[in-house]
């Protein structure tokens, strides 16, 4: 969730709920226009580097679908170098893996990170 999004849109709920409030009957469409001002502050905004984490982890998977943190940190970096990329840092990796998991694409179980979704590379 981008906090700064979701605090400029708090005026427009505030505005909504206290202009609802008036009148009753406007109560379930000041319920919608407010569910869908919070639903769109809270999309993840994906970057090239959440389909290296992604690939690159589904790439060294083992045959349960699942993979150790420390290795795909590791994956992941030997081929960002060999492409000519940045090494990630492990809070980069975090935040991208964190952002998987609220997209349901991965699963973390202490160490180990369980890979739910297929990865299918087209050229």
């Amino acid at each position: 969730m981008n906090w700064r999004r979701l605090f400029s849109a708090i005026p427009n709920i505030v505005l909504t709920g206290v202009g609802a409030s008036a009148v009753p009957w406007l109560w379930p469409f000041a319920a919608l226009v407010i569910w869908n001002e919070v639903w769109s502050q809270s999309k993840i905004e994906l970057f090239p580097r959440h389909g290296i984490v992604i690939s690159a982890m589904w790439k060294n998977r083992n045959e349960k679908q699942r993979i150790q943190k420390r290795e795909a940190l590791d994956n992941i970096n030997e081929e960002l170098n060999e492409y000519g990329h940045s090494k990630m840092t492990d809070k980069e990796f975090d935040k991208i893996i964190a952002d998987l998991k609220r997209m349901q694409c991965i699963e973390i179980d202490g160490e180990e990170i369980w890979l739910r979704e297929w990865v299918k590379s087209t050229y």
